[in-house]
């Protein structure tokens, strides 16, 4: 499903708006759309998000947050970030995440295929 989506590309501004809006309306520092593969999280798009994450596009997967909603078709709120179990041990190493809200994004065919 993530292939046939095709998310992983150049930067599309239809993505950039949407990134974008959701810092505008939480009034967020950043707001990500992420995909996942076997071994990292690629932002498809971002707001907010500084150097050199914002050039690079993606992390390993050992250290991202997104992949718990994709995996688990669930939204995601963590208040915060160093005292929750789920991602305690990762906030530790970014040291920039506290609070965090991720949900889902399906596909037509109601898979998951990204986080926004």
């Amino acid at each position: 499903a993530l292939h046939r989506a095709n998310l992983i590309g150049p930067r599309d501004p239809v993505y950039d708006q949407v990134t974008e809006l959701a810092c505008l309306a939480l009034n967020a520092p950043v707001s990500l759309l992420t995909v996942i593969d076997a071994t990292r999280q690629f932002f498809v798009s971002s707001c907010g998000l500084g150097e050199p994450l914002q050039s690079a596009r993606q992390t390993p997967l050992e250290i991202s947050f997104c992949k718990h909603a994709i995996q688990s078709g669930s939204p995601v709120v963590i208040r915060d970030a160093r005292s929750n179990p789920l991602v305690a041990a990762v906030a530790s190493l970014t040291n920039d995440v506290v609070a965090y809200l991720s949900t889902p994004v399906r596909d037509e065919d109601d898979v998951v295929i990204a986080s926004l």
